[in-house]
Formats: structure tokens, C-alpha cells, sequence
């Protein structure tokens, strides 16, 4: 793994939420505002835009995806494989998927940015903070 995909994941795991819980005050959320501050801190420690790039494509496309659900693969003991949103993120979403799943299961978070029009068919289902979806099996 790459310093810039290192930096690039912890991040945004400290950085970019996909809703404040309790509706909380936070830190920005602003796509274009959370990009600048990437980059910004990236040159900070050495990296640079071009590699950031190199690693995610459109950084503000990005970081708006980490913005509203986070996609979870899970495999139950019979080893069939689900798939699971949360909006979350990363680490919080392992979490509550692991909480609504058997005991036993195992989980990893999928690095994937959604496109625009699932993410639209996401929202529709109007989760809460702490919920959870199972979108496949």
C-alpha cells in the first residue's frame, strides 16, 4: 500500500462522517471544503495532489461517496456471501453490521465509491444513523 492510499484512508476514517449522529455539531461536511482540507494536509506531510489522485481518481467524487453509506461485505457461517450498507463510517459501519449479524459471521468494509443513482436509491430508504441494510445475499 501506497504513503498517499495510507494517508488517504486514515483520513478520511478521522475525518469525513456520513451524518453526525444525534445531530450533533461537527466538523464540516462540505465535499469541496473536506477535499481542500485533504490535500491541504497531504502536502502537509509530504504527499502531493497528483498522487492522491493516482490513488482515488476525483478526490471531491471520492469523498462524496464516503459521505453517505459505507458498503459492507459479510460471510455467514455457511459461507454465502451478503452485502450490507450503513451510513457510517468505515469502522462504525463494521460495527453495526457485525451487531445485526450471527454470532460467528465475519465482515470487511468494501472500498468502493457508489455511484450517484444508488446512492439516490440508498437514501430513499431513509436510515438513521445507527441503522443498518441488507442490500444482497
Amino acid at each position: 500500500m501506497s504513503n498517499a492510499r495510507e494517508f488517504i484512508d486514515f483520513w478520511i476514517e478521522n475525518s469525513v462522517y456520513a451524518v453526525e449522529q444525534y445531530r450533533t455539531v461537527g466538523a464540516s461536511q462540505d465535499v469541496a471544503e473536506l477535499t481542500r482540507r485533504l490535500v491541504e494536509a497531504a502536502e502537509g506531510q509530504g504527499i502531493s495532489e497528483t498522487e492522491l489522485r493516482a490513488e482515488v481518481g476525483d478526490i471531491s467524487d471520492y469523498i462524496e461517496g464516503r459521505l453517505t453509506f459505507t458498503i459492507v461485505d459479510v460471510t455467514a457461517d455457511d459461507s454465502k456471501a451478503q452485502v450490507w450498507i450503513a451510513p457510517a463510517k468505515p469502522s462504525q459501519a463494521l460495527t453495526l453490521v457485525l451487531a445485526a449479524v450471527s454470532e460467528g459471521w465475519t465482515a470487511e468494509v468494501l472500498d468502493v465509491v457508489l455511484p450517484v443513482e444508488q446512492q439516490r436509491t440508498f437514501e430513499e430508504l431513509k436510515l438513521e444513523p445507527c441503522d443498518v441494510y441488507k442490500v444482497a445475499e
